[in-house]
């Protein structure tokens, strides 16, 4: 549910969309997925917790990867990513999103191993969410 609210959110951003369009995936992309593409992955869920129960407001982290075939471009996708997430609070998909960060960055290459193989850079953003009530 949340990562279906995530990748309708950065769906639906103008600046996300502008270079990626729909092409966004959880956990893994397609074989056959265009570059430039997301990726989600959420690497964990963290229930708020108070000494008198549940607090109504957990917080998931993700690290969502940007693929592409040219350096910048996956610089490009990262920051589109970035100025979409960082700061952001109010409707993501199906819940509300109280605060939204970033939390790290990083990039490197994938260097073809095959022939006919394509070079992919990638630029990995990792985010935090706040959601619930």
């Amino acid at each position: 549910m949340i990562t279906d609210s995530v990748i309708a959110y950065l769906t639906a951003n103008a600046g996300v969309k502008a270079i990626v369009g729909t092409n966004i995936w959880p956990d893994i992309a397609s074989r056959t997925a265009a570059l430039p593409c997301l990726v989600l992955q959420q690497t964990s869920l963290v229930h708020g917790k108070t000494l008198s129960g549940d607090s109504g407001s957990d917080v998931a982290h993700y690290t969502i990867h940007c693929y592409a075939t040219m350096y910048s471009a996956a610089e490009a996708l990262g920051r589109a990513v970035d100025a979409a997430i960082n700061g952001y609070s109010g409707p993501m998909g199906s819940v509300t999103a109280q605060e939204c960060w970033t939390i790290d960055a990083r990039d490197g290459i994938y260097v073809a191993q095959q022939v006919g193989e394509q070079r992919e850079y990638w630029k990995q953003v990792d985010i935090s969410i706040r959601f619930g009530s």
